[in-house]
């Protein structure tokens, strides 16, 4: 009897092991050659289109950051994208990419960087997963993102 109850709480204790395991490092290929591509910091446009509605979100100017390596600041783990307010610097949606291929990335959300009231309008985190999927185009000179219809455009920042 005792050895049933050993070996029934070892089996438990590799099944929640597992489990943590999967939560943390959740299944999901992602394209280490368009990571590449895509790592690195967006803004906005800078011209005189700035006050347009395509840039002009939600009280704010969204800036965008995909990193491959960890950083001081963000909590969010790498492989990374987070979305945050340029003026004030406050995160709106940070994640780490768990699917990325030629057209669609899918971000797990780090409920640590991520404000579920104050991200761009008209993107929508499903709740049951916890997670938010992007169509994307690469643009000449940066990024647009799109979540159910909606697209915001980020221009990509050349290193000095």
């Amino acid at each position: 009897m005792k050895k049933k109850t050993v070996i029934t709480a070892g089996i438990l204790g590799v099944l929640a092991v597992a489990a943590g395991v999967w939560f943390y490092h959740p299944a999901g290929k992602v394209d280490q050659e368009i990571l590449s591509r895509l790592e690195g910091d967006y803004g906005i446009p800078y011209d005189d289109d700035m006050d347009d509605e395509e840039y002009y979100d939600n009280e704010c100017f969204w800036e965008m950051a995909v990193f491959t390596k960890a950083d001081g600041f963000f909590t969010t783990k790498p492989l990374a994208l987070m979305i945050y307010d340029a003026e004030a610097g406050e995160p709106g949606l940070a994640g780490t990419i768990i699917n990325l291929d030629a057209d669609t990335m899918e971000l797990k959300i780090d409920d640590r960087m991520t404000d579920k009231d104050y991200y761009p309008s008209g993107w929508d985190i499903e709740t049951s997963s916890d997670t938010i999927e992007f169509t994307y185009e690469e643009t000449e000179d940066g990024l647009e993102l799109t979540n159910h219809g909606k697209t915001f455009t980020f221009v990509k920042y050349q290193e000095d």
